[in-house]
């Protein structure tokens, strides 16, 4: 009994660790510097810039109100508030960026997603 026991946690174990190296790969995602663009549930365009040394900047809905930008740690940035807007992203690979914006007047939230379409030394595409 006690060596079932054992090997019933050792199993256990086994599998929580294999647990969390799938989370640490997720979190490995590198994003791609350049130019994002997009759309959210509503059918608004977004799109932003992200390099390493500024993080995400020029965040704009429909090619004219900009929100603004923030700091990327890792594959995501988080609530950065801006001309009464906030929003927050994460990278799900390289290339795709998953996130969220809110008007803090009216409080209505607006789920987007971007992809990578341009280098970052090209011109803007939004």
């Amino acid at each position: 009994m006690v060596k079932r026991t054992l090997l019933l946690f050792v199993a256990a174990m086994v599998i929580g660790a294999g647990g969390v190296a799938t989370a640490s790969a997720g979190a490995s995602v590198v994003p791609k510097e350049g130019h994002y663009s997009g759309h959210d549930n509503h059918g608004n365009k977004v799109g932003f810039r992200y390099s390493k040394a500024h993080g995400m900047n020029h965040f704009t809905l429909d090619y004219s109100h900009q929100i603004g930008g923030g700091a990327v740690a890792g594959s995501h940035w988080g609530q950065s508030c801006h001309v009464g807007y906030c929003t927050s992203g994460t990278w799900s690979n390289s290339t795709t960026v998953h996130g969220h914006f809110t008007n803090s007047r009216t409080k209505v939230t607006f789920f987007w997603t971007a992809h990578w379409v341009r280098n970052p030394n090209a011109g803007v595409t939004h």
